[in-house]
């Protein structure tokens, strides 16, 4: 049987080196002005999984060099800050308070083991080779979070550790082996008891003393023993903390216990002799935080966060193109809370119904420049890259290479450095709501899985409008609004853009797709809403694209 080895704790740096990075976070990171206000956190910050590392990779041939090397490329294409997700349903070190990823798995064990008795046949292999590689590396004395905090302290990268409060991946069935046996033994603690329709329902009740305590154990724990320029309290993973109705009061629970990992933080920065950032990833709409149980204004006031990514999904299934920056903007404005926008791989404008799956598209270089371009214009700090994986991403799209991300990544850290480039910009829906808001809305359903939207699309009739945010006013480009319709049109279709009426300028032969010009008079900043008619048949809508041409050369 597999027994772990001791903490290699791997913080501890050189005194000159440690005394540099304090400088270079007082400087540019997370300093105090003359004002008693921290500048805010800029450029591109990205979240890396807590599995991802450990997927895919050779486990005899692994060692804490291909660590470095990760970390290398990602600082190699313009990453500012690196969030190094450390706490799922399990830790990606060796835990005192938690179960670890590795923990009851015998390498050398049968197939047949506990952990591995219900993984479907045609997955065992994959999971074997994850585990394995966690007991590679442990194996060898390589503490991953703490490999992962000195080669970004080597390469000028904040390093931050991340907490996912509240994942439940795969929950819902018995055939996965990522949640710890805590979560198998304790379906009392679940947050819904009396149905089981979302997997979310499984998941954690953090209105349980029991479930908070448990959360501030390992924050406190990795506090102590990481030297970490950044904590991120992921809330999006998954967003629903409290039975169906307890939000509110869960809240104030919540907010209290945020109290406290203040106070946890404050006593870290002492003992490490830096200040520690505190981010949280919330939905992408401040009411729904706060319908959640999030009181993300409340925490902001008592000072106790420093940033705040706002991301529209759970299930990373689509990106939020319209997610309201400016109002975040506004709210925040009398504190000193850096705001970032959540991007997620995909773009999805909706559930075309059961037996169709979703209207999705893979986020190319041109989307993921919309996405940036649209949240730094609507007053941004930062741009947050979720899911975005060197290993996966050439998988998902053909036009992400290592020259691709390298090249785009690079432009994500400032409006200025995406100004000319080609951008698209979707309609799209923001995934996370709180039960009841959109009661009246068509579910997403995907096996295992609901999710009410508040989605746009499809939309059926003779006339729909849309409206998106699209940044500064494109002047003196070519720009495209790109509809898709589920079915070929007979109709004769007319759009306006800010109420100008665009020419038809080419169809696909099997007319699902219009493209219309948009002149430079219906052309403003901000944002665009068209208008689509129907002269015939009514329609359905499944997709609305602008897509602004770079800048001519």
């Amino acid at each position: 049987m597999h027994h772990k080895t001791n903490h290699n704790y791997g913080s501890q740096q050189p005194l000159l080196f440690g005394l540099a990075i304090c400088l270079q976070l007082l400087t540019t990171v997370h300093a105090e002005t003359t004002q008693g206000e921290r500048p805010p956190i800029t450029g591109l910050i990205f979240n890396e999984d807590d599995t991802e590392f450990f997927s895919n990779r050779n486990p005899s041939t692994v060692t804490g060099e291909d660590i470095d090397r990760m970390v290398d490329f990602y600082a190699d294409a313009g990453v500012k800050v690196f969030v190094c997700a450390v706490v799922g349903e399990r830790t990606t070190y060796d835990s005192d308070v938690w179960e670890s990823y590795w923990d009851d798995y015998d390498p050398d064990g049968p197939d047949d083991q506990p952990r591995l008795r219900n993984i479907l046949p045609e997955e065992l292999d994959e999971y074997r080779q994850t585990f394995d590689l966690f007991v590679a590396i442990d194996q060898q004395g390589v503490d991953y979070p703490a490999r992962v905090i000195q080669q970004c302290r080597a390469r000028g990268v904040a390093a931050w550790l991340g907490v996912r409060m509240n994942d439940c991946h795969g929950l819902e069935s018995n055939r996965s082996p990522w949640p710890s046996k805590f979560m198998r033994s304790n379906p009392h603690l679940a947050r819904v008891q009396y149905q089981k329709f979302f997997r979310a329902d499984h998941a954690m009740n953090h209105g349980s003393a029991e479930i908070r305590e448990r959360y501030r154990a390992v924050i406190e724990e990795m506090l102590d023993r990481y030297d970490m320029d950044g904590l991120e309290l992921d809330f999006c993973r998954q967003p629903l903390l409290f039975g169906i109705g307890q939000e509110l009061e869960g809240g104030k629970l919540l907010t209290q216990w945020m109290a406290e990992i203040h106070d946890l933080i404050k006593a870290a920065e002492t003992r490490h002799g830096h200040p520690i950032c505190l981010g949280v990833r919330v939905p992408s709409r401040p009411e729904t935080c706060r319908n959640l149980g999030l009181d993300v204004m409340s925490w902001a006031r008592h000072g106790w966060i420093d940033l705040v990514v706002a991301s529209g999904c759970a299930m990373a299934t689509s990106t939020d193109f319209n997610t309201p920056m400016m109002l975040w903007r506004e709210l925040l404005r009398p504190y000193s809370v850096s705001l970032a926008g959540g991007i997620e791989p995909s773009a999805t404008s909706c559930h075309l119904g059961r037996g169709f799956g979703l209207k999705i598209e893979k986020l190319d270089p041109a989307l993921l420049t919309g996405a940036a371009v649209s949240f730094l214009y609507g007053g941004a700090d930062a741009v947050y890259l979720f899911n975005f994986f060197r290993q996966s991403m050439p998988s998902r799209h053909p036009s992400w290479t290592d020259e691709t991300i390298g090249d785009t990544f690079a432009t994500l850290n400032s409006l200025e450095t995406l100004a000319t480039r080609h951008r698209r910009h979707v309609v799209t829906y923001r995934e996370i709501t709180a039960p009841g808001e959109l009661l009246a809305r068509q579910p997403i359903l995907e096996p295992g899985e609901v999710s009410f939207v508040d989605a746009a699309l499809p939309a059926r009739g003779k006339y729909g409008i849309f409206r998106l945010q699209t940044g500064p006013k494109p002047t003196g480009r070519k720009v495209r609004v790109i509809l898709e319709f589920a079915q070929s049109q007979n109709s004769i279709i007319r759009i306006r853009v800010n109420g100008v009426l665009c020419d038809l300028e080419d169809r696909q032969k099997d007319g699902k797709r219009l493209y219309f010009d948009v002149p430079e008079k219906a052309r403003s900043d901000e944002a665009h809403v068209i208008e689509v008619y129907a002269d015939g048949p009514p329609f359905t809508i499944t997709w609305v694209e602008m897509d602004i041409a770079k800048t001519p050369s």
